[in-house]
Parts: C-alpha cells; structure tokens; sequence
C-alpha cells in the first residue's frame, strides 16, 4: 500500500505565462468522456482528474506528456490511498481500470524538476456499456 499523497496545487509564471495545476474542478460526467490539452504543470507540481465509480464501472484513460511524470490511479481505503495502477518516469500510459469497489479514483499526475505538459482522456463507463 502506497502512503497517502496529498493533491497539491502549484502556480508557476514563466514567459509571461500563469499556469495552475491541482486538483480538479470540474467532474467527469457519467458516459462522457472529459478531454485535457496542454495543462501546463511546473516543477514538481501535481494534478488529479476524481470521478465517482460503482462495483463493475470501468474507467477509460489514456495520457501523453512531453516529459517524463509519475501516474497513478487512486482510490482512499480509510486515512490510506490505495495505488492499483502506478508508473514512475513515464511519458504516456493507456488502460482500463475495473472498479471493484463503490468509491471515488482518482487519476494523478505528478511532475519532475522540469514541469510537463499533458494531454489527457478519461471516461466512466457504467457496468453493461
């Protein structure tokens, strides 16, 4: 089990340019598909895209970045997260994650010392879709 990892926000001004990463704010709406490009993340900074998933909902994700980022898929079991899926150092990932429990997941992101930009797709789909 993973220690639990907190969502933390960064901003980050550079060229001209504020970025802000963090948590997420606007919900993944069931059967839709929620589509991110070009969130800018800083050094070390971290973003999390949450939906609420039951028993039998699959989540479909894919991600690409220019640099390399740590990616995990969460959920929280009491004051624990729980990690099912996780990669360090990796520039894109793909799946489809089977929810075997009623709880909110989160897909994280974390950033290295150079920052990122990512690209991202996330849908829920609800068990017999």
């Amino acid at each position: 089990m993973t220690a639990p990892r907190a969502c933390r926000g960064t901003a980050l001004a550079a060229a001209g340019l504020l970025a802000v990463a963090g948590c997420a704010g606007v919900p993944v709406a069931p059967g839709a598909a929620k589509v991110v490009h070009g969130l800018v993340l800083g050094g070390f900074a971290s973003h999390e895209e949450c939906l609420r998933a039951a028993e039998g909902d699959r989540i479909d994700y894919t991600f690409d970045s220019t640099e390399p980022v740590r990616f995990g898929l969460r959920y929280r079991e009491g004051a624990a997260s729980v990690f099912p899926v996780e990669h360090e150092a990796t520039h894109a990932h793909s799946g489809v994650f089977a929810a075997r429990l009623d709880r909110n997941y989160c897909l994280t992101w974390e950033a290295g010392t150079s920052g990122a930009v990512l690209d991202y797709r996330v849908r829920r789909r609800s068990r017999g879709e």
